[in-house]
Parts: C-alpha cells; structure tokens; sequence
C-alpha cells in the first residue's frame, strides 16, 4: 500500500530549505570565511507563513484598489520584500555596509527590498515555490 506521507512538502517546507544562490558571474556558490556554502533558510510555498503571507499580501493589494488606486510599483516591491521576509528564517553571519546585519524581519525587508541585492530576488522565489526543493527524501 501507498503511503502518502511520502509526498510530504508541508513538513519541510515548515521547516524551511537552505537556498544557496549562484554567483551571476562566476556559476558558482558562494562561500563564507569558514568554507560552508553561503546561503538563506527560506520557508516552502506549503507553509502556513508563506500562505498567510500571500493572503496579507493579496488583502494590501484589494484595500489600495477599493480605494480607486492602482498598485504602485513600489507598493508592489515593498509588499513582496515583506513576503520575502516573513519567509526568511535564518542566514549566516553577515554585514552590509560594515555593519553587522543579524536575520530578523526588518533586516530582511532591507535585504528583499534593497535594490544592490535585487538579483536575489527571483531565485529565492523561485526556491520557494518549487516543491521540489521540500520533497521528503
């Protein structure tokens, strides 16, 4: 008999998956001082904070056009940084600007939001919305 547990995204996607992006230039995974692989735990689209995010996100997107507004593209940009940043659960030491830059929700709205880092934007989203990277193994 079949077990679906075996087709679990939910649990890991909870848990959340290390991506570890690509440098654009150089096809190859960045690494930190210590050798480890630089990268940022990012939750799955199955999560229940990823989908109370989109569903926040889509809430803000209604209440500016019930106001006869369209949807700005910054509007836009600084609803996805807040998705993106709900979505991040953790990242390796790092600075930004010489400044010591810990994970927490606001650093990561600078960080999704920040337009010197807007190359990271499609692949962390794309990491998360693909089940793949949350099967169960």
């Amino acid at each position: 008999m079949f077990d679906l547990n075996k087709l679990d995204t939910l649990t890991a996607s909870e848990e959340g998956r290390w991506w570890h992006p690509i440098n654009p230039k150089t096809g190859a995974q960045m690494k930190l001082p210590d050798g480890q692989t630089f990268g940022f735990l990012l939750v799955g689209a199955a999560a229940d904070i990823f989908r109370d995010s989109v569903r926040r996100a889509t809430e803000a997107r209604l209440l500016i056009e019930q106001s006869n507004a369209r949807v700005s593209t910054e509007q836009e940009d600084k609803l996805m940084a807040e998705h993106m940043a709900r979505c991040t659960k953790a990242w390796p030491p790092m600075m930004v600007d010489g400044v010591e830059f810990p994970c927490t929700y606001d650093n990561a709205v600078k960080l999704w939001s920040d337009p010197r880092f807007a190359w990271l934007r499609p692949g962390a989203r794309a990491f998360m919305q693909s089940d793949a990277h949350f099967f169960p193994e």
